[in-house]
């Protein structure tokens, strides 16, 4: 699993989705992480039970982007 910022949304998105993607290209563009969260340590895979809302991607994101992370399972 990789994040990739570079999909365009809908044209008919909600705001809050087109700033939080801003958001997200601009922390990506500046740190090259999206996140800088950190798992506890010695845990190195994330199996993630998540529904398909929008909200969720938020944290795949995160996960997928922390180095420490070897495997990130939705």
């Amino acid at each position: 699993l990789s994040y990739n910022e570079g999909a365009s949304l809908p044209s008919d998105a909600p705001e809050w989705a087109l700033s939080a993607s801003k958001r997200i290209q601009e922390k990506l563009k500046s740190t090259g992480k999206v996140a800088n969260a950190a798992p506890p340590e010695g845990v190195t895979k994330v199996l993630l039970h998540s529904c398909c809302a929008p909200c969720s991607g938020a944290m795949v994101e995160e996960m997928v982007s922390c180095d420490k992370l070897d495997e990130v399972v939705v």
